[in-house]
């Protein structure tokens, strides 16, 4: 049986550039997302996170952080508001092999596609990315607009572009906001008591990566940018 907690690893990618995070996973939970909803400023207990107040604003991926960096706050290692490690928080429980439903919040969007991808751990052990990277999720459906499987690509989930009408103003916090939901399925072989979910955003809102003009793109949706992507450096800075 998998139980997963959900954290995010943000890269993003455009012409070797640095771009903010500008979203997050919210079902289930990252770990930031977590601790910005249930940020307590008193009294503080070892079972508060520590707050934050910027919940989208994660990057800086590679070697630096794979669950992503806010100003000081590594979320490979989250600290409660004591200061200590923060205890787990399971937010899912599935089973090997399942298809499920993960959201994703944008609040500025830089077009491209997500990857998700699976990591056992146990209580305290930092996630490492090549394990991230040999347990890629599969794309299955694309629950709110009309993204269709890729074969080339059968681990990405392309977005729908900002000319649609999901992209509204949030007026709770008066931000333009795009929420995105996709079932993808888990790989066959990863159990564990802790799995974490990792969410990777490639944007493209200035290059395009390899398969995109291979892709079927959904009519209206276009083949964003021109030139081709680069990479991010070892260190996640572009």
């Amino acid at each position: 049986m998998i139980i997963a907690s959900s954290l995010l690893g943000l890269f993003a990618l455009g012409r070797m550039r640095l771009v903010s995070g500008h979203g997050y996973m919210t079902s289930p939970r990252s770990r930031n997302l977590l601790a910005s909803e249930e940020t307590v400023w008193w009294p503080q207990t070892e079972q508060d996170p520590m707050p934050e107040s910027c919940p989208h604003c994660l990057n800086l991926g590679g070697t630096l952080a794979r669950c992503g960096i806010v100003q000081d706050r590594n979320y490979d290692a989250p600290k409660n508001a004591l200061g200590g490690p923060m205890p787990t928080k399971i937010q899912a429980t599935y089973n090997q092999g399942d298809d499920i439903v993960i959201d994703v919040t944008l609040t500025a969007h830089h077009k491209g596609h997500f990857v998700f991808s699976a990591c056992p751990i146990v209580y305290g052990e930092i996630a490492s990315q090549a394990c991230f990277d040999e347990n890629k999720l599969t794309f299955i459906a694309d629950m709110a607009w009309d993204a269709v499987f890729d074969p080339n690509y059968p681990e990405r989930a392309y977005i729908a572009p900002v000319s649609n009408p999901g992209y509204v103003l949030n007026p709770s916090s008066s931000v333009a906001v795009m929420d995105f939901s996709f079932k993808m399925r888990l790989p066959p072989d990863v159990y564990g008591d802790i799995v974490l979910i990792q969410w990777y955003y490639l944007t493209a809102n200035s290059c395009v990566h390899d398969g995109y003009d291979q892709y079927d793109w959904p009519a209206g949706w276009g083949i964003p940018g021109a030139d081709k992507c680069g990479t991010v450096s070892y260190d996640g800075v572009g």
